[in-house]
C-alpha cells in the first residue's frame, strides 16, 4: 500500500550552540544524507557531546541511513537516541517509520502509540498509525485511525488517498473511488488519485470514464507506469488489444519489475490467443511475485490452451496453495482432470467448488445440468445425490 508517512526531518543541535553551525555539526544537520552519515559519526565517535545533542546525531545518523533503505541500522541508531534523550517525539515517529520500512509494523504500532500519548490531536501521527494497521490487515482499526485523521484535518488529502487505497484492497470499489475522488477535490493535481479513482471504476464496469482518468494521470506524470498499467487494463477489459498491450509495453520501459503489467499483458496476449508468449509473460510476474494466485490461474489457463495439461494441474494446485478458498481455481484444475478422464478427482474439485460458492453457485451448476438435460430436480442450491449423478455424468461426457 502506498502510504503518506511523517516526514523524518533533521533535528537540529539543541543547547550549547550559540553561533552557526559548522564543520561535523553542520554536515549532521544538512540536507545532504551521505554528509549526514559522515557528520553524525564523527560527532558519535568524539564522544564529547552532551546526552542531549549525542541523541541529535544518532537520530539524524538514522534518519539518513533509512533514507538509504538501511532500516536496521537506522533502527539501531534511533534506539541510542532515545536511550539517551528518551522522552522526545520526533525520533519515536522516525524510529516508527523505519519500523514500517523494515516491515515490522507492531513495533511500529507501539511507537505511534507513544506519540499519540502524548499528542491526541496530531493528524498525522493517526495517519502513520493507520498505515500500520492496514499493513497488519486490521481493516477496522486502520479506518478508525484515517477516519480521525480526517477529523482532525477534514482537507487532509493523504488520508483519503489510504482510506481509499485500503478499500480499494477489500474489494469495496464504490467506497474506494468516493476517498478518492475527496482525495481530488482536495487536490485535482494528485495523480496517485486519478490513478485510484480510475482502478476503482474499472472494476465497477465504468471503463470509459477510467480510461479518462488514466489519461489525465499521464498528463500529470507522463511516466508513470501505473497509468500506463492501468489504462493496459482498461483497453483489454474494452478489447482493444493491440492498445493494451501497447500501454503495458510502455509501462513495463519505466518499472521493469512491474508484475501488474506483465500479467496485464499477458492476459492480453492470451485474449488474442499468443499462449506461448502470455506464458512468458506470467513467468516474468511470478518470478517477481511468486505468491500471487490469479498469475498462476492465468497461467494454468495458457497451459492449458497449449495442451500443457500436466503444468496446468501444477499451475491450478499453486494457486490453491496460496489461496485455498479460491472457488476459480477449484473449477478450472477439475475441468483439467475431466479432460484428463479422471472423473473421480474432477467431481472432488467441483465438489469443493460448491462448498465454497454455496447456493449460487450451485444454482448456476443445476441449471446447467438441467439444460443438457442431465438434471431434473430442483434448482435451489442444494448439492444432492441426483445433482452429483447428473455432474458425474457430464463429466464423463467430453461433449457437456
Amino acid at each position: 500500500m502506498k502510504h503518506f508517512i511523517l516526514a523524518a526531518g533533521i533535528v537540529a543541535a539543541s543547547a550549547g550552540f550559540a553561533h552557526a553551525l559548522t564543520g561535523n555539526w553542520a554536515k549532521c544537520t544538512g540536507n545532504d544524507t551521505g554528509q549526514a552519515i559522515e557528520g553524525c559519526s564523527a560527532i558519535i565517535k568524539q564522544g564529547r557531546e552532551s546526552p542531549t545533542n549525542l541523541s541529535i546525531a544518532y537520530n539524524n545518523r538514522g534518519n539518513a541511513l533509512a533514507h538509504h533503505g538501511e532500516f536496521e541500522s537506522a533502527i539501531k541508531n534511533f534506539n541510542e537516541a532515545i536511550r539517551l534523550n528518551p522522552k522526545i517525539r520526533q525520533i519515536r515517529y522516525n524510529r516508527a517509520k523505519a519500523y514500517a520500512g523494515n516491515g515490522q509494523h507492531k513495533l511500529a504500532l507501539a511507537d505511534y502509540d507513544f506519540v499519540l500519548k502524548g499528542s491526541a490531536d496530531d493528524a498525522d501521527a493517526y495517519l502513520n498509525r493507520g498505515n500500520a494497521y492496514a499493513d497488519l490487515k486490521n481493516v477496522k482499526f486502520a479506518l478508525d485511525d484515517y477516519n480521525q485523521a480526517l477529523e482532525l484535518r477534514p482537507d487532509y488529502g493523504a488520508a483519503f488517498y489510504n482510506k481509499g487505497k485500503l478499500m480499494f484492497e477489500n474489494e469495496q470499489f464504490n467506497l474506494a473511488a468516493i476517498n478518492f475522488n475527496s482525495a481530488l477535490i482536495i487536490n485535482p493535481s494528485d495523480a496517485g488519485a486519478l490513478n485510484g479513482r480510475a482502478l476503482s471504476r474499472l472494476e465497477t464496469g465504468l471503463t470509459s470514464s477510467a480510461i479518462a482518468d488514466f489519461e489525465q494521470a499521464i498528463k500529470l506524470a507522463p511516466k508513470s507506469a501505473e497509468a500506463f498499467a492501468g489504462r493496459c487494463a482498461a483497453f483489454l477489459r474494452r478489447g482493444q488489444i493491440d492498445d493494451a498491450i501497447a500501454d503495458c509495453n510502455t509501462a513495463l520501459g519505466y518499472a521493469p519489475d512491474m508484475v501488474y503489467a506483465y500479467r496485464t499483458r499477458g492476459q492480453a496476449k492470451a485474449e488474442r490467443g499468443d499462449h506461448s508468449s502470455a506464458i512468458t509473460d506470467f513467468d516474468a510476474a511470478i518470478k517477481l511475485r511468486p505468491a500471487d494466485a490469479q498469475t498462476y490461474k492465468d497461467r494454468g489457463q495458457s497451459n492449458e490452451k497449449e495442451g500443457h495439461l500436466a503444468k496446468a494441474v501444477r499451475d491450478y494446485s499453486e494457486a490453491i496453495r496460496i489461496n485455498p478458498k479460491d472457488k476459480d481455481a477449484y473449477n478450472l484444475r477439475g475441468r483439467v482432470y475431466a479432460k484428463n478422464g479422471d472423473v473421480d478427482l474432477a467431481l472432488e474439485n467441483f465438489e469443493k467448488r460448491y462448498e465454497l460458492g454455496g447456493l449460487p453457485v450451485v444454482m448456476d451448476a443445476q441449471s446447467y445440468l438441467w439444460d443438457k438435460g442431465l438434471y431434473r430436480g430442483k434448482i435451489n442450491g442444494v448439492y444432492g445425490d441426483d445433482m452429483r449423478q447428473a455432474l458425474r455424468a457430464c463429466i464423463s461426457d467430453p461433449n457437456c
